[in-house]
């Protein structure tokens, strides 16, 4: 480049446009390393692999992670010799730290091993939101089955098919599909799962093939998502071949699609029959006329049966319009329940469950003398495995102790739902007693002479936000004025050749 300048301007300015490109390059190096960090960095996407070694009744899987954005699409996951894929898994989280959400996105794959021995995985690279990845190789060591783990190869899905078994099966080549719930009936907000998927006797003759699934599939959802629902995509990309027991007997499930949905209202819930066409090759005998007549045709539409969900009102409760609506429980941490007054401890609350959290809030804590709570961060999660969605919302705090006495913090952390086992609104509470003694603190006066290691600490923290903030836009104010000056010199350079 610098030659093609030296041409065009003369040998005897080379030098002159030598210091002034070099000059150009510093002071855009120099912009670039003011430019707040989130605009110099890319995403982080990582790919994680599982243990090393595990038991023939076990999974090994490989996780992508990603930071501040969500697995929006990726390329397949790679096949392991001596390994079965099974299903993905998927999960979400999201924390405050020092001010600033972050948020965390993951998807494992999941293979099951055939026999026991050694299986080299080796390095591969995934494309990640259009990012490739690499990753190491490893060599997986498979033990014979442990009786203290459960079985990870089959799953029992009677549950989704005993009142539909008549209608399912009954299939000359002992093939159907299935669009099938775990439920038949729910309370409005409470969650039902949905998989759409091809079931395949094992001992079927007949050869499939899928063919233009992805438009078929469109066109399938297009009729089958209810749009009175709020639907939690399990977000599966390539079919999950899994074995399964319906009835006693074994079936290959192709699962297409899977699906939490939540009622936003009593409607019923209509599921109508779709189709899915099938390519096919007939192995075994051929019957009669009828049959040979049918298997001219390379092709063979495999039809769902339709279903309904009944979706039943809430009984009455002051707030039913409010309330989280599932099968919840309450998990505790703390640091101590025995201290002194003038002492700081950190406590976390997490509500676990099968239902939708989407739309809890922070709890409401009664003012009070003895106690002072302050909200550190938030976070929330969300699994996808095995059939299963649970979610679950973390909220953890510094409290401060001013009063000695007994404490108990179900004063304090109360959280009411409809509870889907027992059908009734129940309430969860803290089953923690701080027992707290020393000198009262409640008429303790706060003063910046003496404001305490614990108060310290909170304002030293909001500065921090603050200081934050305002490097960003100072960095912002820098690189434009740099770039400026990085153009006017240049012109001025060249106007002067």
């Amino acid at each position: 480049m610098l030659l093609k300048i030296a041409n065009y301007l003369g040998r005897k300015n080379l030098e002159k446009v030598k210091i002034n490109l070099l000059f150009v390059l510093f002071f855009t190096t120099i912009g670039g390393l003011w430019l707040p960090s989130h605009q110099v960095f890319a995403q982080k996407v990582a790919i994680e692999l599982g243990q090393q070694e595990i038991a023939l009744n076990e999974v090994f899987t490989i996780t992508i992670t990603s930071q501040d954005q969500p697995i929006s699409s990726y390329s397949y996951f790679p096949d392991l010799a001596g390994f079965e894929k099974k299903s993905l898994s998927a999960a979400t989280g999201e924390q405050f730290v020092k001010g600033s959400k972050v948020k965390t996105f993951l998807l494992a794959q999941h293979y099951a091993p055939t026999r026991e021995g050694e299986f080299r995985l080796k390095p591969f690279t995934m494309l990640v939101n259009g990012k490739q990845v690499e990753t190491s190789g490893l060599t997986i060591r498979v033990t014979q089955a442990d009786p203290n783990k459960v079985d990870s190869k089959v799953i029992n899905l009677d549950d989704f098919f005993k009142t539909e078994e008549k209608n399912l099966i009954e299939t000359k080549e002992d093939v159907f599909f299935g669009l099938t719930t775990n439920k038949n009936e729910v309370f409005l907000g409470e969650g039902f799962n949905l998989i759409i998927a091809l079931y395949v006797a094992s001992d079927n003759t007949m050869k499939l093939k899928f063919t233009e699934l992805g438009d078929q599939l469109s066109e399938i959802l297009r009729k089958v998502r209810p749009s009175n629902c709020w639907e939690e995509d399990f977000n599966i990309s390539e079919i999950q071949k899994n074995e399964v027991q319906i009835n006693n007997k074994t079936y290959t499930q192709y699962k297409i699609y899977q699906a939490n949905f939540y009622p936003l209202n009593t409607n019923t819930v209509i599921l109508p029959e779709v189709g899915l066409k099938m390519l096919r090759e007939n192995t075994g005998k051929k019957g009669d006329e009828e049959t040979k007549k049918e298997d001219e045709s390379p092709y063979k539409t495999y039809v769902s049966t339709p279903k309904s969900i009944k979706i039943k009102e809430l009984p009455n409760h002051p707030l039913k319009d409010q309330v989280a609506v599932g099968n919840f429980t309450l998990q505790e941490n703390i640091t101590k329940v025995r201290m002194q007054t003038g002492e700081n401890i950190r406590y976390q609350l997490t509500l676990f469950g099968d239902g939708n959290i989407a739309n809890i809030q922070n709890p409401e804590i009664p003012e009070n003398n003895a106690l002072d709570f302050y909200l550190l961060e938030t976070k929330t999660t969300s699994n996808r495995e095995e059939g299963q969605m649970t979610n679950g919302k973390v909220f953890s705090y510094h409290i401060f102790v001013k009063e000695a006495g007994k404490h108990a913090l179900k004063d304090y952390f109360k959280w009411i739902h409809f509870n889907t086992k027992t059908k009734k609104y129940d309430t969860l509470s803290s089953n923690l007693v701080l027992e707290i003694t020393g000198e009262s603190l409640k008429d303790l006066e706060i003063s910046s002479s003496n404001i305490g290691d614990f108060y310290r600490q909170i304002i030293t923290e909001n500065n921090r936000l603050h200081d934050n903030q305002f490097n960003t836009i100072l960095g912002y104010i820098v690189s434009f004025v740099i770039i400026g000056l990085v153009l006017l010199i240049t012109a001025f350079t060249f106007r002067k050749l």
